[in-house]
């Protein structure tokens, strides 16, 4: 919004700088017509020293004084345009670079925040890689009376069978459902 604000009052400025330049050329137009015409005014004055004459030289003059405040007035008013033009040009460029730092820095960010998170993944497959064996399901064999390395009978323990297969379901849907939700998250966090 701001910017469409600014881009609007540089158009404005601009057209009446356009306004002005024109006057300018008006007035210094009129101002080389008058100097011309002193010219011979002067001339007619050195030719007959008259009071017609000394009062033509006198009316050119100033005349001329009168032009010339003119255009130093319109040429204050332009560059005071030119001042704010100038500024809301610097304003406008020093957006640009703004945003255009804001936008390195979320690419930075992103890069960054993924990279962070790669490093981190491989520290965890190595953590994952040494956790990530088959489990015994200990604690039913104990009620059995096994060792590690021996298997349920299904004839004998089936209800201890039955647990491990229920506890086993019930874990992988809880784990299933957890790691559902943690890529979730990931996945937000690597898309910013």
């Amino acid at each position: 919004m701001a910017l469409f604000k600014k881009q609007n009052e540089m158009e404005k400025l601009q057209g009446q700088k356009e306004k002005l330049a024109q006057k300018v050329s008006e007035v210094e137009a009129k101002l080389t017509q008058v100097q011309n015409a002193k010219v011979f005014a002067d001339t007619d004055l050195m030719l007959e020293d008259s009071l017609a004459n000394k009062k033509k030289v006198e009316k050119y003059a100033k005349a001329i004084e009168g032009f010339q405040a003119e255009l130093q007035k319109l040429n204050g008013e332009l560059a005071e345009i030119d001042g704010k033009l100038g500024e809301l040009f610097s304003e406008e460029k020093q957006q640009e670079i703004n945003d255009a730092g804001k936008a390195h820095e979320e690419e930075v960010y992103t890069a960054i925040k993924r990279r962070l998170f790669e490093m981190e993944l491989d520290r965890f497959n190595s953590f994952l890689y040494s956790k990530s064996a088959i489990i015994e399901p200990v604690e039913l064999k104990k009620l059995a009376g096994l060792r590690h390395g021996e298997h349920f009978d299904s004839l004998e323990h089936g209800a201890l069978i039955e647990a491990r297969n229920i506890a086993s379901d019930v874990a992988a849907k809880r784990a299933k459902k957890e790691f559902d939700e943690l890529m979730a998250k990931i996945n937000e966090f690597l898309e910013k």
